[in-house]
């Protein structure tokens, strides 16, 4: 199995600025993966993301499994993760938002252009950002991300035992 994620922990983003509501970033995966992981760039240890989610872009709605709403954070500043467990399968070919909603006043990074690929995942819209609750992230910010990000294991093959073949000789 193989780990990916859009932004591959870049190092430092390269701004923050403050904001309160729900953060999100569109994708979408090559091949099927499972889902292992909510990622966000925390500039701010007063706050994390009090839920997080992946939605399915063309129904705005919640894919089953993936809604935490009280998420444990990795950490408390830099690049922190929602730990899922691997059983969550995510489509290929579906476009997908990972969002994180913080309800209180967070620093959050944001910069850098789109599109953008890792391994077997495309982002290729927009970071997106909608206040209130935690909410489908429908307002586009085109210019900009808001490192919102998702880890996915690849799914290995099935264990197909080998086929034998046999030479039968005759007299």
């Amino acid at each position: 199995m193989t780990v990916y994620t859009i932004w591959d922990q870049v190092p430092v983003p390269p701004a923050s600025t403050s904001f309160i509501g729900t953060l999100g970033t569109d994708f979408s995966l090559s091949q099927a993966a499972n889902l292992t992981g909510i990622w966000y760039y925390s500039a701010d240890a007063t706050h994390l993301g009090s839920a997080c989610a992946i939605y399915d872009v063309n129904s705005t709605s919640i894919v089953a499994g993936t809604l935490n709403s009280s998420p444990s954070w990795s950490g408390t500043t830099g690049w922190i993760k929602c730990t899922y467990g691997g059983t969550v399968t995510l489509a290929a070919s579906v476009s997908y938002a990972v969002a994180v909603y913080f309800s209180a006043t967070v620093s959050y990074a944001s910069g850098f252009s789109w599109p953008v690929a890792s391994g077997i995942i495309g982002a290729t819209d927009a970071a997106y950002d909608v206040g209130g609750a935690l909410a489908y992230p429908e307002t586009p910010a085109p210019t900009t991300s808001y490192f919102i990000d998702v880890e996915v294991t690849t799914i290995p093959p099935p264990n197909v035992p080998p086929v034998l073949y046999s030479m039968r000789s005759y007299p």
